[in-house]
């Protein structure tokens, strides 16, 4: 049975060549070599149109696209995918926190429609298009509050390659247990 990719000869050489662009625009091989855990030949494999099995992981992809702040070879690989990115523009914890007030607000918007809907008698179309429209608004709000917290996490992230991870990321990040036995949330105290 013969195989149908999605992957033709002419994609996997745009891909080629921006992996190419990527790694020119970190600063070459040596330069790229020094962010990743790779060396300049992998690199150069990896952009190789002559070389169509070797590709760039998904971390080494992470590492470069984060140093050169040029997100090119994403871009190609998403229109390939047909999708796009967008710039998750920098934010402050103020903005995080204004974006968690509305998303709790929206989420309470949720539930008192549903209630609203119930209280005289049931759930009619009306109800539930309302339910629908709010709960629309929430995962927006949702969204948002990712986007906003996902830019913070980066603006954590130095240029130096040899910082240590961001709090909530690497080795300790990646333990079986939570820190609790509730799902790593740790209970409040109450007030007595």
């Amino acid at each position: 049975m013969k195989r149908i990719r999605h992957c033709t000869p002419e994609r996997l050489s745009a891909l080629k060549t921006a992996t190419g662009n990527l790694v020119a625009h970190v600063g070459g091989g040596l330069a790229s070599e020094s962010v990743t855990r790779v060396h300049k030949s992998q690199l150069s494999d990896y952009a190789n149109p002559h070389k169509p099995e070797s590709f760039m992981p998904v971390d080494v992809l992470v590492d470069l696209v984060a140093r050169a702040g040029e997100p090119a070879l994403l871009r190609e690989i998403a229109l390939l995918c047909g999708y796009t990115i967008v710039l998750i523009e920098p934010a402050d914890e103020t903005e995080l926190a204004a974006a968690i007030a509305e998303s709790m607000r929206e989420g309470a918007d949720v539930s008192v429609s549903f209630l609203d809907g119930l209280a005289d008698g049931g759930i009619s179309p009306d109800d539930a298009l309302h339910i629908a429209r709010e709960a629309d608004e929430a995962a927006e709000s949702h969204k948002k509050v990712a986007r906003i917290a996902g830019a913070l996490a980066r603006k954590t992230i130095t240029s130096s390659p040899g910082a240590p991870a961001p709090k909530g990321e690497g080795p300790s990040a990646a333990s079986p247990m939570p820190p609790s036995g509730r799902g790593g949330r740790v209970p409040r105290r109450r007030q007595t």
